[in-house]
């Protein structure tokens, strides 16, 4: 990831952490994680990788919204000239 990538998504972190729905869904998420890995007792750690796979996937494709969204910006930026 380059340096841009990465400030850009670290400003974005900072940016949500101010807004209340996101963070009632984080934590609504997390109680919802708690509750599924309590009823899974001795498999919770099979709903653990579901969950890092699904963050994975979604890192993934988040990272290629903005690549697309930066090669979009440059088009036009080019257009504009």
């Amino acid at each position: 990831m380059l340096e841009i990538e990465k400030r850009i998504f670290a400003d974005a972190y900072r940016s949500v952490l101010r807004d209340m729905t996101y963070k009632r869904y984080t934590e609504r998420a997390i109680e919802l994680g708690r509750i599924i890995m309590a009823l899974l007792d001795k498999n919770s750690l099979l709903f653990l990788e579901y969950e890092r796979l699904a963050s994975l996937a979604e890192g993934i494709y988040l990272e290629r919204a903005y690549q697309i969204g930066v090669e979009d910006g440059l088009m036009q930026y080019k257009k504009s000239l």
